[in-house]
């Protein structure tokens, strides 16, 4: 086997679960859905939660997580929150618990002014630097915003692969609902379907196909106008929806999952650089909200889940690797070629995805 099959192989064992937290009351811990202001105090629980010790002094969840790592040079963890006052926020509380104090990293903005490590902070390390954060051989942990580090980053040992052997996500990905770069996505996106005449197969209520517009029309100027109607009747419903994952119509989930699949996987990414499996833990609860209920602490299955966004991102995925599927469900012939080839790790992960409380 040659080097390159070699690395598709490694990258191809990549393995997921959830570890989600549980607070004294037994409720699953997380971060997404809380509201702004109550974020601060949720990321601080969930760190203190996943940095202490375990019972009798043994390892906590995150030395437990860090222990799996086979690879000693890789012997790190990232830990991915909604933003820079979250990361802030978790690695000032891990740092502040003896087994971790001075192994703790956070990110900060290019422009940010940067702090010094304390008896109270962890060390900051800048964006534009992350390149060298395995030059530090003290940092064990490094904690940054997901959608900071989910591209353009190769975060590398001194045998050029991958330096962290596990990444945690504290938070699920959630685009900001005034984002306006969300409804711009989505309506282009019901244009390329509009105008190739790809109706929504749940969408009842939608706009005809572009074919059916234009064969309607008395003239092409006519039909130049309607389309203008279409199109800003969409706009308006895009800006005026309650951009909440779970109050989203199907269709409308199945995009939001394809949106944040490309996230996770870029993020992914920086875990399998140099050809090594990654390995990725869920915790927030709302990755699985029905399973993490369900869930007793001690408890392995190693069924995928069935609800949330880990379910959809399955979902999603599986036809393009049933050789049985319906062609016409795909959009263009090319379709799973193109899927397998980019999401085949994913997929395998997914469908092998485990849960350990």
């Amino acid at each position: 086997m040659d080097l390159a099959s070699r690395a598709l192989e490694a990258v191809r064992r990549t393995t997921f679960t959830t570890r989600f937290l549980y607070d004294d009351d037994g409720r699953p811990m997380s971060l997404s859905g809380v509201p702004p202001k109550d974020r601060p105090a949720a990321a601080r629980q969930m760190a203190a939660r996943l940095g202490r010790p375990g019972r009798g002094g043994g390892a906590g969840p995150l030395a437990q997580e860090l222990n799996r790592i086979e690879d000693e040079r890789r012997r790190r963890a990232l830990l991915l929150v909604g933003s820079y006052r979250e990361a802030d926020v978790v690695a000032e509380t891990l740092h502040g618990i003896e087994r971790r104090h001075g192994r703790v990293r956070v990110l900060i903005a290019d422009d940010a002014e940067p702090g010094p490590g304390s008896e109270e902070r962890a060390e900051t390390v800048r964006r534009g630097d992350l390149a060298m954060f395995a030059e530090d051989e003290d940092a064990e942990v490094l904690v940054a915003p997901l959608m900071a580090i989910e591209r353009g980053h190769n975060i590398l040992n001194a045998q050029r692969n991958a330096a962290f052997g596990v990444a945690l996500f504290l938070a699920r990905p959630h685009p900001r609902p005034d984002d306006l770069s969300l409804a711009v996505f989505a309506v282009n996106d019901w244009v390329s379907r509009f105008i190739r005449d790809l109706r929504r197969v749940d969408d009842r209520t939608g706009p005809a196909t572009f074919g059916e517009l234009v064969a309607k029309a008395g003239d092409l100027d006519q039909a130049g106008l309607e389309f203008r109607h279409q199109a800003r009747k969409e706009w308006r419903r895009l800006l005026s929806r309650r951009y909440i994952y779970s109050h989203l119509e199907d269709w409308e989930r199945r995009s939001f999952a394809w949106d944040q699949l490309v996230t996770i996987w870029q993020v992914i990414g920086r875990l399998v650089r140099g050809g090594v499996p990654a390995r990725v833990v869920f915790v927030d609860a709302k990755f699985a909200p029905g399973t993490a209920a369900a869930l007793r602490p001690g408890e392995t299955v190693t069924a995928p889940a069935r609800d949330g966004l880990l379910a959809d991102l399955h979902k999603i995925l599986a036809p393009y690797f049933d050789d049985h599927a319906d062609p016409a469900w795909f959009d263009d012939p090319a379709d799973p070629a193109l899927v397998r080839m980019l999401y085949a790790p994913m997929y395998q992960a997914l469908s092998g995805l485990t849960h350990r409380t």
